[in-house]
């Protein structure tokens, strides 16, 4: 069988080992999948509810009875009107208020085994990958790697294959001049980073400034 040295390789590779090793779900946004992530809101909307009524469904049902039919559109607003003003990081470790409801979007791991609800807890979690992201309002460029936690995205990735003749740099350079700040997925603390990678190095960087954005190396 022969070995794709493409950059699609690479990006086979690296979903490969995320799946297979870490439990991720590999998810494709393509015409079945297609309404599954919202652009807009930046979030897979089913990946995200299904977590929320499975794990929290006394706080989903106090907002189906305070907003009815469209409780999943009212909390979504709230949603992201809270990670706008707060930051992903907040949000990931207080949760969403709304009315009487308190809604986590993700479980932290526990320090000790001891506690064994807070442990089902942090497994219920729902890690997934995507590769070719759509991410624009705009146009359909699209970003190589998105990792998501259930259903929000925390990492972006834009990947190069040495064999290919194109290196990291040329992924922090497509960072800076292809992947402008004002959309809504590079906004500042909308992810958590955002790495150029090759198969030898990887940069990253919390925060896209467009050709002001500053990379730091991440090897260890």
């Amino acid at each position: 069988m022969s070995t794709n040295t493409r950059e699609s390789g690479f990006e086979e590779l690296f979903t490969q080992s995320l799946v297979e090793k870490n439990g991720f779900v590999q998810k494709f946004y393509n015409a079945e999948h297609s309404g599954d992530y919202d652009r807009k809101e930046c979030i897979d909307t089913e990946v995200f509810w299904d977590f929320v009524e499975r794990t929290q469904p006394k706080e989903a049902e106090k907002l189906r009875v305070n907003y009815g039919e469209s409780y999943k559109v009212k909390f979504l607003q709230r949603l992201q009107k809270e990670i706008i003003e707060k930051g992903i990081i907040h949000v990931m470790r207080k949760g969403v208020k709304d009315r009487d409801a308190h809604v986590m979007v993700f479980f932290f791991e526990p320090n000790s085994a001891l506690n064994p609800d807070l442990e089902i807890r942090w497994q219920s979690n729902t890690f997934s990958v995507t590769r070719q992201l759509f991410f624009s309002l705009q146009n359909n460029k699209s970003i190589d790697m998105v990792i998501l936690i259930n259903g929000l995205p925390i990492v972006t990735l834009e990947l190069k294959n040495l064999l290919t003749g194109q290196n990291v740099k040329d992924a922090i350079e497509q960072y800076k001049t292809d992947r402008s700040s004002r959309e809504e997925l590079f906004r500042f603390e909308r992810c958590l980073v955002h790495f150029a990678v090759d198969t030898e190095l990887v940069y990253m960087t919390t925060r896209l400034e467009d050709t002001k954005t500053w990379f730091l190396p991440f090897n260890k």
